[in-house]
Parts: C-alpha cells; sequence; structure tokens
C-alpha cells in the first residue's frame, strides 16, 4: 500500500488503515512538503495570516460553511467529510482533548471514513480502563 499521506489524506475515500493513521501527526491535508512544492497551493489556498480552522470546527463545519470558505481551493479537493474525517485522525494522533466533544458527536449515517476516524481518535483520548484483577 501506499505510504504517501498526500494520497491518504485527499485521494482515498473511506476509513483509512490504522498503520497510517498513526502517520498523519497534526495533519488534515496532504503532508508539509507537498503543500510547499505544489504550484496549484499559492493561490488556491487562503493566505497564511488567516488562521485554519481547529480540529473541531472541521468536524463541526457545515456543508455550505465548507463550500463558501474553501469550495474554490485545493482543499476541496478532500471534501469536507474527507477533511473531516483527517481532522478526526489528527485530534487522536495529537490527542487533541479540545476536539474531544467534535469527535463524539454522532458521525453523520453512511460515512464510514469519519465513523471510523471517530472511532479511532476517541479510542486514542479515552483508552479503556484496564479491567480489574481478582486477588
Amino acid at each position: 500500500g501506499s505510504r504517501c499521506l498526500a494520497y491518504w489524506t485527499i485521494e482515498h475515500r473511506g476509513p483509512i488503515p490504522d498503520a497510517i493513521k498513526g502517520q498523519l501527526g497534526d495533519r488534515v491535508f496532504g503532508c508539509d512538503d507537498c503543500q510547499d512544492a505544489c504550484p496549484w497551493n499559492a493561490p488556491l489556498l487562503p493566505p497564511r495570516e488567516v488562521p485554519p480552522p481547529t480540529r473541531a470546527q472541521w468536524l463541526a463545519m457545515g456543508r455550505g460553511h465548507f463550500r463558501r470558505g474553501f469550495g474554490a481551493t485545493a482543499l476541496n479537493r478532500a471534501g469536507r467529510r474527507g477533511i473531516q474525517r483527517n481532522a478526526a485522525i489528527s485530534g487522536g494522533c495529537e490527542r487533541d482533548g479540545a476536539s474531544a466533544a467534535a469527535l463524539a458527536a454522532a458521525p453523520p449515517a453512511g460515512d464510514r471514513g469519519l465513523a471510523d476516524a471517530r472511532a479511532w481518535s476517541l479510542a486514542r483520548l479515552f483508552p479503556a480502563a484496564p479491567a480489574p484483577t481478582d486477588r
């Protein structure tokens, strides 16, 4: 399988394999090397002085807000649900407690990629307590 983070965060649809999830780190779209090298990104991404949405904001973002803010940018390639899936995974990688409430919100029906990402990240944020041992 491909190890290219740009492929997994932009082109791939559906769940991302667990072996790849842990490599995303704080990334939500592509990887830093691709973002810096891609000639399409400079004119298509919002200006750098505009702070990007937080993971929680990405996760809660509605279709209209995404379309208005990012429909004409390179981010549209991954789509809103893809960006939300990636934000969920990134939240788990970075153990981002600020995104916990947005992660815990019910995923949309039929979106296996986002549902899988949320479950994976919540398990990383809130690991199950070890079972008590009988003494």
